[in-house]
């Protein structure tokens, strides 16, 4: 499979992430974060991650991943973090990481909350790249839903095609896997999730 497959420019999955990386930065906390301040502008992905990290802790009230998805921003909330975390260069990631789990630890939803996924996708890259694909499908799904099967006057670009074809296989991977067991690997309880927003025949019959 190709690494970026799933990356599709403007679809919902990117803008949600896009949402955290964006809606709620901390501007005021710069003493929290000033470990990783850098006065060279191409080295602020660790800073700016940090004070958007803070700020959605700060607002997790207010994450708002349509009315389907609100129930699994947790999930989201970790992906996204282990997604910015793991394209970060030149730092050292278990010591980002542990800085931001004592935030975590800090804030009123970590009961609600906690970094547990976050955590274990650092230790099991494989499981982790499985479940965002299939938590994001989910959030993808109703804009290819409504798009090229509802509206069949709109063709799939190559990209789109491939992204269908391809998230489809892996469906059926996980399914293989999963189903008619009691796995508790992340990627089997993300196939189980969604299957509570969308029925399986939806989620297997976009093409």
């Amino acid at each position: 499979m190709d690494d970026d497959y799933d990356n599709i420019p403007n679809s919902p999955a990117i803008r949600y992430y896009n949402m955290l990386d964006d809606d709620f930065i901390g501007h005021d906390k710069h003493t929290e974060c000033s470990q990783f301040y850098s006065i060279s502008v191409k080295d602020m992905d660790a800073y700016k991650l940090c004070m958007s990290f803070i700020g959605n802790l700060e607002n997790y009230d207010k994450l708002n991943f349509s009315i389907k998805h609100n129930v699994y921003k947790c999930h989201y909330l970790n992906l996204w973090a282990y997604d910015r975390l793991s394209k970060i260069q030149g730092i050292d990631k278990t010591t980002m990481m542990s800085s931001l789990l004592k935030h975590w630890g800090k804030y009123e939803y970590k009961d609600e909350c906690s970094g547990g996924d976050f955590v274990y996708y650092n230790t099991n890259n494989a499981d982790y790249i499985k479940t965002k694909r299939i938590y994001d499908y989910a959030l993808n799904y109703d804009k290819f839903q409504l798009l090229y099967k509802q509206n069949n006057n709109i063709p799939c670009t190559k990209k789109q095609d491939e992204y269908i074809r391809k998230i489809l296989s892996l469906i059926q991977e996980v399914r293989t896997e999963c189903e008619g067991t009691q796995s508790f690997k992340h990627y089997c309880v993300a196939w189980a999730n969604i299957q509570k927003i969308y029925s399986k025949d939806e989620l297997l019959n976009l093409e």
